[in-house]
Formats: structure tokens, sequence, C-alpha cells
């Protein structure tokens, strides 16, 4: 649980250092051993101190020592923070308070990165009875994921689950970000969503919005050329996203620590995090000097943790490279992740995003296929589903539900 920089004196990191060292070499721990190991000359000082520590408090109620120190020190980086915060903002250049506010969240990030140092640990009847506990909920209806609303996603997938990473990926045009405003308007309904778009600007994204929820080609809306039912309908769908607890955050160079900190502060103000939607995941960056595909592969580990860390699902979004193109059936692999560096390990369930009309002329345009060609502890297959582009929509493809399927790979 503890680690020796958890204590705030220098005698006490040293004190504890030394009992982990004697651990690890498989000896006794007592006063005795930690004394002929620190110390190289007299110090009745530290001798008495460290007696001292050996009649103190109950040994068999460690652990609830153990966390106190742990909160502490969790207390004590977050007021370090906020003095250094405070010294950000008084030195700030009324021109640029973006730079001040990044540091500041920086340092809150980092303070509050603490709260996740000391792990779990579980026996192995209790992971089996966690799992017996989650079928029984199942076997009662209720749903273990958040449902998109496509009936046979819903029921490939279980929903979108707790803790878990989902790639979606496919080339440009292929509706990715349709799909994930889909999904983000669904969950949005009950639960904060946080959409990080680092690739469409506020009237995109807004005009896409308004799309799917009007059920609308907003074409003629942009070019104004629109006739009065239409610009009512849209208007209406408008005030409609009021009801949607959808947050969209646009920053230049945001990093994974940069997304945490906006879901912590979302949850510190009273909202009931649902799920994170990244737009695209090759555009984020991280402050190493890295290869591209190394650089990729520690933001697709920090999606990965961040999922577990906060509990909710992460849903991030990922371009394919151009091999595709190259061969006669474009229907993609995972080898052909841009990129990939350690997408493939990282995610749940990668799922990639495929229409036939892109590359055929003649192929009808509203179909499309979602390929589940990495699925943890499932059987991996396709869903067709139909797109419906002047709507920002995907659909069933049947209208009553019977979810098409076949392997994938």
């Amino acid at each position: 649980i503890l680690k020796p920089s958890h204590f705030k004196t220098k005698r006490n990191q040293e004190i504890y250092s030394t009992a982990q060292a004697l651990r690890v070499r498989g000896e006794h721990v007592d006063a005795h051993s930690i004394l002929s190991t620190m110390l190289t000359e007299e110090d009745k000082t530290l001798v008495d101190y460290v007696f001292s520590l050996d009649v103190k408090g109950d040994p068999f109620n460690w652990e609830m020592y153990a966390n106190r120190v742990l909160n502490a020190h969790r207390l004590d980086a977050m007021s370090t923070a906020l003095t250094a915060a405070k010294v950000c903002v008084d030195v700030a250049s009324l021109d640029y308070p973006e730079e001040a506010q990044n540091r500041v969240m920086a340092l809150v990030n980092a303070a509050m990165a603490t709260q996740g140092t000391s792990g779990s640990s579980y026996t192995a009847f209790e992971a089996a009875s966690a799992a017996i506990e989650q079928f029984r909920r199942a076997f009662e209806g209720e749903s273990l994921g958040l449902e998109c609303g496509i009936p046979s996603v819903d029921e490939a997938l279980g929903g979108f689950k707790e803790n878990e990473l989902y790639i979606v990926a496919g080339r440009p045009g292929m509706g990715k970000t349709t799909f994930a405003m889909n999904v983000a308007e669904e969950v949005a309904k009950t639960k904060t969503v946080l959409f990080i778009s680092l690739e469409m600007g506020k009237h995109q994204v807004g005009s896409k919005l308004i799309s799917q929820l009007a059920r609308l080609d907003t074409k003629g809306l942009r070019r104004g050329k629109a006739d009065p039912q239409t610009i009512e309908r849209a208007v209406h769908a408008a005030n409609s996203s009021k009801d949607l607890k959808l947050k969209f955050i646009q920053q230049a160079n945001i990093t994974v620590e940069g997304i945490a900190a906006r879901a912590r502060q979302e949850i510190a103000a009273g909202g009931e995090l649902g799920m994170v939607v990244v737009d695209y995941l090759q555009l984020m960056t991280t402050d190493d000097n890295e290869t591209r595909a190394v650089e990729v592969g520690k933001v697709s580990r920090g999606l990965k943790l961040l999922a577990i860390e906060l509990g909710i699902p992460v849903i991030a979004l990922a371009q394919l490279n151009r091999k595709v193109e190259q061969r006669e059936n474009k229907r993609p692999y995972m080898s052909d992740l841009r990129d990939s560096g350690s997408i493939e390990q990282d995610a749940d369930v990668i799922m990639f995003l495929y229409r036939e009309s892109e590359y055929t002329p003649s192929a009808d345009p509203t179909e499309a296929e979602l390929i589940l060609a990495k699925f943890r502890m499932e059987t991996k297959g396709t869903i067709k589903l139909r797109f419906c582009g002047e709507e920002s929509r995907f659909k069933e493809y049947h209208e009553t539900y019977a979810p098409y399927r076949r392997e994938a790979m």
C-alpha cells in the first residue's frame, strides 16, 4: 500500500525504505534489524526513535494505519498543488491566461494521480464471487453496460462496460464520428459524456448533432436554402439538446492526463460521468519525444488505465493506414491500424466500420458493417447496419431486429 515517498519526514522515509529492503531479502523486520542496517555510527536519537515505534499501535490494525498515512500524503499533495497553482495565477500574463490554466490543470492532475497509487488485491474466491454476482444480475435482466440504442450492437456487445477500452476504427468517410456521436447521444440521456473532439470545430459538431437529433440533412441549412419546416425542425432539435448531458471538449495537443483532469473535474462537480469518447486517438499527443508508434501506444495504454481508474467505458476512434486501399478485399484487419503500437493489446474491443459503397459505386450506400475484430472473452463477428448519412445516424439493418453476423477474420 505504501511507498517511502508517502511519508512526510526524511527519517520516516529512510526507516520504511530500510524495512522494505529487509523484507525483500527475506530477513526479519524489527527495531534491531532496521537499526543495524541504518546505523553507520552511534545515533542515540535515531535509536530512541526507532525503539519508540516498536511499541506504538496495534499490529493487527496495520491496514488502517497505512491508509491514514496514504490519505495524509494525498491531502499534502493536493495542498502543495493548490499553493503552486496560486503562484501560477498570480504571475500569469493577462494576455495569455491559457498558459496559466494549463499549468494549474497539470498541477491538480498530478496531485489527483496519487489517488491511484495503492492499487488493489483480491483472492481467487473474491474474483469468482464477483463473476457469479455479475451472472446473477444478467439473469435478472439487468443491463451490465451502457446501451447505444442500436439493438443488434447492444445485444452483441452486452452494452459498453465499465473499465473497458473500445476502439472504433476505419478509413476516412466510413462514419466513425457519426457512430461515436450516436452512442454518446444515447448514453447522454442519463449520464454525462465527455466527447473529446480533436478534428471538428464547434459549428461542425453542432451541425452534425442537429442532423442526428432532427433526422434531417443540414446541407440546405448550411447554405441558407432551407424551407421554414426544416428550419423549425432544426431549432426544435437544438432546443432538445439541452436535455443531453453531453459535453464537448476541443483543445489542441490534449494529452491523456488533460482528459483525466477534465473527467475528475466533472466528477468533483457532482456529475455522474458515464463515458469518455476521443475523436480520434492518433491526434492525441504525449510530452515525450518518442517515435509516433511508441507515442500512440502510450496514449492507448493511458486511455485503458483511465477507463479502469474512473470505472467507465472509454471509446477511442482510430484511423487505418492506406494498406487497405491496395487489397482487393478492402475489409480491414488488425494490422491496418495506423501507428498501432500497443492498441491491439490495450483494447478490450476493436471494431471496424466498413461501407462497400466507398469503393464500389454500384453498392448500396446505406449498407454498413460493424466488424468485431477483437472481443475479449466473446466471439468475433460482423453486425450489418443501415447507414443514413443525411441524418448522421446508424440504424438497424432490418425493420425488425434480426442481426446479421459472420466471422470477420
